[in-house]
Parts: structure tokens; C-alpha cells; sequence
């Protein structure tokens, strides 16, 4: 029965030591890209897993945590900005090249 308890203690520790080592490498990757033009932050997700029932004299034991997500986390004005700004670059690309296709019709 001892042995059954440590098996089932060591097996919910990996599972945690697991769910924070996904968060230790989300915050890594976001020191090791601070200075990184167009970088946006991550943030890892954990939530409880589910508990097990004991019918002894406890109600549950918990299980531990579980990474459920790795999300960027972006600000809603600049992308809006960005986005904005491409779709103009593009316009005005398109204009040049119109123009340019115009001008060489007229010029030769």
C-alpha cells in the first residue's frame, strides 16, 4: 500500500514540476526577446486538475496543476494601428506601380 502512495505521489509532482516548467520556459523566452522588434509577450495558462475522490476519511485529494494554453498577449491599439498602416503602405504601393505603368504608356 506504501508503495502504491509513493507511485502516486511521484506521479502528481512530474505533472506539476511539468505544468511549471512550461511557465519557466514562457518566461525565458520572453526575457531572451525583450529587444526583439514586432516581439509580443506570452503568458502560460495553468488550472487545477481535477481532484480525486478518497473514501476514506478525506473528501479529495488535489492532483495538482495543468498548463491549458501559452498566449501572446497583444494590445488591441497597436496591432489596429499596425494593420492600418500596412493596409496604406499597400495602397499607395499600388498606386506607385499603377502610375509608373501610366507614366511609361505616355513617355515612350
Amino acid at each position: 500500500m506504501l508503495h502504491a502512495i509513493y507511485i502516486f505521489w511521484f506521479k502528481y509532482c512530474i505533472i506539476g514540476l511539468s505544468a511549471y516548467q512550461v511557465a519557466l520556459n514562457t518566461t525565458a523566452n520572453n526575457i531572451a526577446n525583450v529587444q526583439t522588434t514586432g516581439y509580443s509577450r506570452q503568458q502560460s495558462n495553468r488550472v487545477a486538475s481535477d481532484a480525486l475522490l478518497v473514501h476514506q476519511q478525506y473528501g479529495a485529494v488535489g492532483t495538482g496543476v495543468t498548463t491549458v494554453s501559452v498566449k501572446q498577449i497583444r494590445n488591441q491599439y497597436y496591432d489596429t494601428k499596425y494593420w492600418y498602416n500596412q493596409s496604406s503602405v499597400g495602397l499607395y504601393e499600388t498606386k506607385i506601380e499603377l502610375l509608373t505603368a501610366d507614366r511609361e504608356l505616355f513617355y515612350r
